[in-house]
């Protein structure tokens, strides 16, 4: 499979995190449709779909380092992140949606420039004005991301 171009929904059914939520509401749909775009992007590393999708000032806080505002500071962490692994498929696997909040469980799968393979679960919390994402905060535990991959790679995001 070639994890840049797989697909992050379930087969033959509507990815669970777009079903209805825990609380009985349904996540508005043009927050539905930023986050299909984000993760499509992401996932098939379209910067210009992404740049699309950030706010011109959004602040992505990326965990391990410092954070990036703006579209150039932005993209550019992002293409430093796809070079270290070049096959990688960002999977939501749960959304919660409050107001303009909206919070994605993800499976991450991929392979390293060296061929390593990488795998871990992430929460992204995004902060959404005007069908842009204003505000991004990306967590995973970086210790196993680490013992997965150079413990270096971090520093050079």
């Amino acid at each position: 499979m070639d994890h840049r171009r797989g697909s992050y929904g379930r087969r033959g059914s509507e990815p669970r995190s777009y079903q209805r939520l825990g609380s009985g509401f349904l996540m508005n749909e043009m927050h539905r449709s930023l986050i299909d775009r984000y993760f499509s992007a992401l996932n098939d590393e379209d910067y210009e779909v992404l740049e699309d999708v950030f706010h011109p000032e959004a602040v992505l806080r990326p965990p391990g380092t410092r954070s990036r505002t703006g579209h150039d500071e932005i993209m550019r962490f992002f293409r430093k992140v796809f070079e270290k692994f070049p096959q990688h498929a960002d999977t939501p696997s749960r959304v919660l949606s409050d107001g303009n909040c909206v919070v994605v469980e993800i499976d991450f799968a991929g392979m390293t420039s060296s061929q390593s393979p990488v795998s871990f679960s992430a929460v992204d919390i995004f902060d959404i004005e005007d069908s842009q994402i204003t505000n991004l905060s990306q967590w995973f535990d970086t210790t196993e991301v680490a013992r997965q991959v150079d413990a270096g790679w971090f520093c050079a995001t």
